[in-house]
């Protein structure tokens, strides 16, 4: 693909001239375009690049019709995946190349988007030319008698041509431009949870998250599943709770290939969770209750994308809660039972499916 690229690049067909080319050798083959260029990944740190633009042809484009966008992004030791998105006028085209450093990366961006862009002025079907004049008819034969004098015929007068009608191709279909801003995801979460009621038990959920280029924000609703809590024998409680969750930090992108984007999210956050206590047994209502708890999460995972619009991740979160819910409960003959509180460390395993929204 690359010797195709850079045979056409470098003999192709000249192109139509460019503005700001005084040489009119040089203008025929010039090829104007406004290039873009992006480093990701820290792609070409420390590595020189030589932009053979001007060698090819390539000047920029004050019109502002042909625009050609340039990502260099590192995807492995000695590897840099050359991302490159041309678009003239509403047709758009998107190629993605492997290459073994930064300078290569670049000489193979500027000979793909010449060979398209001289390619592309081939395609456009030539101006029609216009009709010759239609010849005067040949005068009638005089009639025997000379007909009344009538003014001359001017010959030399040119005869109106029809003005040609120009032909237009049809325009392919744009592609779709991906979105290079952030993204909005909803979907649910599951799993176990170890707080914020004494024993572990079982999660589900609500989640929507925000994710730029790096940074990610995540909130969640969870409800924590009923528990029976033994207060003493003879006397217990059924514990549930619905946690809510804030949290914030960085997600950066790891790997990039055909089988998706895999992410490594690592978040900082506050969980709120609204604890209810019902009484069993000889237990009556609560007589001291805290029903709040509030407790600080890391959160760790990885987040796989195998379509642009579908992500699936996994990953857990250590929680120390800042303040734990609490019960006592009176018996019928007016003693007190306090049951166990949740410990002060807790945390949660689970997965999550999201959505793409935008």
């Amino acid at each position: 693909m690359l010797a195709a690229a850079f045979a056409l690049a470098l003999v192709g067909p000249p192109a139509l001239p460019a503005d700001g080319v005084d040489d009119p050798a040089k203008a025929s083959a010039a090829v104007p375009v406004g290039l873009a260029w992006r480093v990701e990944g820290g792609a070409c740190e420390g590595e020189d690049a030589v932009d053979h633009g001007p060698e090819l042809g390539l000047v920029d484009d004050p019109s502002g019709r042909r625009r050609a966008d340039i990502t260099l992004r590192r995807i492995a030791a000695g590897r840099i995946q050359v991302e490159i998105v041309v678009a003239v006028d509403a047709l758009v085209v998107e190629r993605r190349l492997d290459a073994g450093s930064c300078a290569l990366a670049r000489n193979v961006a500027m000979l793909v988007i010449g060979a398209y862009l001289r390619g592309l002025d081939l395609e456009r079907p030539p101006e029609p030319e216009p009709p010759e004049p239609a010849a005067p008819e040949p005068a009638e034969p005089p009639p025997a008698e000379p007909p009344p004098a009538s003014p001359p015929i001017d010959d030399a007068a040119p005869v109106a041509a029809p003005r040609p009608i120009a032909e237009t191709a049809p325009r392919p279909r744009p592609a779709p431009r991906r979105s290079r801003g952030a993204t909005w995801w909803l979907g649910t979460t599951g799993g176990a949870s170890f707080g914020p009621i004494p024993s572990a038990t079982g999660a589900v959920g609500l989640a929507a998250a925000w994710q730029g280029s790096l940074a990610r924000v995540h909130v969640d609703a969870t409800h924590v599943f009923r528990r029976t809590e033994v207060a003493i024998p003879g006397a217990s409680a059924r514990l549930s709770a619905w946690s809510f969750a804030a949290r914030g930090g960085v997600a950066p992108r790891v790997a990039s290939g055909r089988a998706g984007t895999l992410r490594v999210p690592v978040l900082l956050g506050l969980e709120l969770a609204d604890v209810v206590g019902r009484p069993q047994g000889s237990l009556r209502d609560a007589q001291v209750g805290q029903r709040l708890a509030i407790a600080a999460a890391l959160d760790a995972g990885l987040l796989w994308s195998p379509h642009p619009r579908v992500a699936l991740g996994v990953g857990g979160a250590v929680t120390v809660a800042a303040l734990r819910a609490r019960f006592v409960f009176e018996q019928a003959d007016g003693t007190t039972v306090p049951v166990p509180a949740p410990g002060r460390v807790g945390g949660r395993v689970g997965a999550t499916v999201l959505v793409r929204l935008r």
